[in-house]
């Protein structure tokens, strides 16, 4: 079954929202998030502390889990990878944002 490029890309941004709410300060995940934020920047940023970076990583490694029986190099299938990895990146960012904004709605409304 193929999979179109707007799953990819939902799938991709799901996975770096999905992460990076997960290791946020008071989550299960966080003793993660603080061991990552130790790291050089250009490690830690792009594996859990930076929305925004995460799809250079995740997007590369959630694209070639989708697509590793069927990626074939040539300009079309690079064309179709780097997309979805900056695409991917501006999602995060709006979605962390929105994500920030019920946050602290939700706390000002108890």
């Amino acid at each position: 079954m193929a999979i179109s490029y707007l799953e990819s890309l939902l799938i991709v941004v799901g996975v770096c929202l999905g992460l990076r709410t997960i290791t946020d300060d008071g989550m299960i995940g966080s003793p993660i998030r603080m061991w990552a934020i130790t790291l050089p920047e250009w490690i830690g940023k792009p594996l859990i502390t930076c929305v925004t970076c995460m799809s250079s990583l995740w997007g590369t490694i959630v694209f070639f889990s989708i697509y590793y029986n069927v990626f074939v190099f040539n300009f079309k299938s690079i064309t179709f990878w780097f997309s979805i990895c900056i695409i991917s990146a501006y999602l995060n960012t709006v979605g962390w944002s929105l994500l920030n904004l019920l946050f602290k709605y939700s706390k000002t409304t108890r």
